[in-house]
C-alpha cells in the first residue's frame, strides 16, 4: 500500500494521513507467473539447469553488492585506518575499532543463530531472532557502544524508546 504522509509543525513527526491500497499488481504478477509455469512448462522444461543455476548465481551476486554487513566484513580485514575506502560513509562516522567491533558481534550473533538452526534446538529459532533486538540494546547500556556509534553503525529505529536518533 502507499502511504500519504504530512509533517506536523508542532512536533516534527509525520503523520500518515491516508493509506491507498495497491493490491492488485502484487496479484496480476502472481497469476502471470503461475500461469507461464502452467502454460509454458514444456518451453521451461528445456532450459538447462546449468543455465538456471548461473542465473541465480548472478543474481545472488549482484544482490551482495551494496550489501553494508558485507561490506562492514570486508573492512574487518583492514589493519591500517588510512586504507579504509573513501566511498564508504562509515569511515567517516566511527573508528576502525569500533567498526571491527561492531561487526565481529554481529558475525557472532550470526554463528550462534547458523548452530541454533541446524541443530535440534532448532525450534528455538524464532526466539533467537527476536532476541537481536535486546543484543544492540545491551551492547549500547554496557558502554561497548555509543550511541552516535550505534547510529551510524546499524539503522535507528524510531520505535525503539532506547535508541531514537539524537541530532547533535
Amino acid at each position: 500500500s502507499l502511504t500519504d504522509v504530512k509533517q506536523d509543525p508542532a512536533t516534527g513527526r509525520e503523520e500518515v494521513t491516508g493509506v491507498t491500497e495497491t493490491r492488485w499488481t502484487p496479484l496480476v504478477l502472481n497469476l502471470l507467473i503461475g500461469a507461464s509455469i502452467i502454460f509454458l512448462k514444456d518451453i521451461l522444461g528445456q532450459i538447462p539447469m546449468c543455465v538456471l543455476s548461473g542465473i541465480f548465481f548472478y543474481l545472488g551476486l549482484a544482490a551482495m553488492r551494496g550489501n553494508e554487513f558485507l561490506e562492514r566484513v570486508g573492512m574487518t580485514l583492514i589493519t591500517d585506518p588510512a586504507k579504509m575506502p573513501a566511498s564508504s560513509p562509515l569511515t567517516k562516522s566511527v573508528s576502525l575499532p569500533t567498526l571491527k567491533k561492531f561487526t565481529i558481534m554481529q558475525i557472532a550473533c550470526l554463528a550462534v543463530m547458523w548452530w541454533i538452526k541446524g541443530s535440534p534446538a532448532a525450534m528455538l529459532f524464532p526466539i533467537l531472532i527476536a532476541a537481536l533486538g535486546p543484543v544492540r540494546i545491551v551492547a549500547g547500556k554496557a558502554g561497548w557502544f555509543t550511541q552516535e556509534e550505534l547510529n551510524a553503525l546499524d539503522e535507528q529505529v524510531e520505535t525503539d524508546p532506547g535508541y531514537v536518533y539524537q541530532a547533535a
